[in-house]
């Protein structure tokens, strides 16, 4: 955008996307834009092709190959990314190669939208399913693009089952931005009840996801609307059995989480104490904090007997 040429480009973007006919006048001018020496200047021109293809599709796809015939990095920019993300909804077959070519390059950036294309396109698009298989297999980048589109549909009842398989396969990933991605899918169930997710719940418990970022599933539970799950219990057990050391030093994050799994269990034991199979066990994990002097604990008996 600080260039001459790449302001051109968005001047004629906002043209084109108020009047039709101003397609055929600047045609001439877009064939220059797409074939321009600068990749600035062609990462505006993907705006403007953007405008085109709301009045002439095929003629947006013939610019769109010439505009990104050599540079990878290009593929990662934000317009370009926008083009083949509303594209392959009517035109995935015709956008693949694109999508096979992000994925095998070597530009971390590139690789990762890549798999994050593939991934939405296996949402509507059986025959994708073949490119997120690669991807899982490919690097961490391919990996974390898988996780960001399972972790953002997790709430979405039409892909939850393909967000969920996705997201058990990632709980134990060996690259921790993957693990931090995947840890953040209960962000997305912020306004859902989250007792249908028990199974999702579970396993991440168990996971190398939690040990790297507990707090995104216990803010949910602590912000939660909705009547606690009792498997609110088994994510306090779990804390406690594997974070209790780092939970009583107050120079580590963990500390802060305590008194977040203090009200926790209190609210769960609180609306299913007459259920047999959670109250004991909420119970049994107060005993614990006494035991283990966890400060929150007197502070939490008082409300709750008040």
């Amino acid at each position: 955008i600080n260039t001459t040429r790449g302001r051109t480009a968005e001047a004629i973007r906002d043209l084109i996307q108020r009047d039709a006919t101003y397609v055929k006048r600047f045609q001439p001018t877009l064939e220059c834009l797409v074939n321009d020496q600068s990749i600035s200047v062609r990462t505006c021109a993907a705006s403007t092709l953007l405008a085109v293809a709301q009045h002439d599709t095929p003629l947006a796809l013939n610019l769109f190959d010439k505009l990104v015939t050599s540079d990878d990095r290009l593929l990662a920019t934000h317009y370009v990314d926008h083009f083949l993300f509303y594209g392959m909804g009517q035109h995935f077959d015709r956008l693949r190669p694109y999508v096979e070519r992000m994925l095998k390059s070597k530009e971390p950036k590139v690789a990762e939208g890549g798999a994050r294309l593939a991934s939405i396109a296996a949402l509507s698009h059986k025959t994708a399913a073949a490119l997120v298989k690669q991807a899982m297999a490919d690097g961490s980048s391919q990996r974390l693009g898988v996780a960001q589109v399972a972790a953002h549909n997790i709430g979405n009842a039409s892909c939850r089952a393909w967000c969920e398989e996705h997201l058990l396969a990632l709980f134990n990933d060996s690259a921790e931005e993957v693990l931090q991605e995947v840890a953040s899918c209960f962000r997305y169930l912020e306004k859902q009840p989250l007792e249908n997710y028990k199974n999702l719940i579970t396993a991440f418990c168990d996971s190398a996801a939690y040990q790297q970022d507990s707090f995104s599933i216990l803010h949910v539970l602590d912000d939660s609307v909705h009547r606690l799950p009792g498997m609110t219990c088994v994510v306090c057990e779990k804390f406690l059995l594997r974070f209790s050391d780092e939970a009583k030093d107050i120079r580590l994050g963990r500390a802060g989480d305590v008194m977040t799994i203090t009200k926790l269990i209190f609210r769960t034991y609180h609306q299913h104490q007459r259920e047999a199979e959670w109250a004991p066990r909420c119970l049994d994990l107060i005993d614990r904090m006494c035991l283990e002097g966890v400060h929150d604990v007197k502070t939490g008996l008082d409300q709750f007997e008040r």
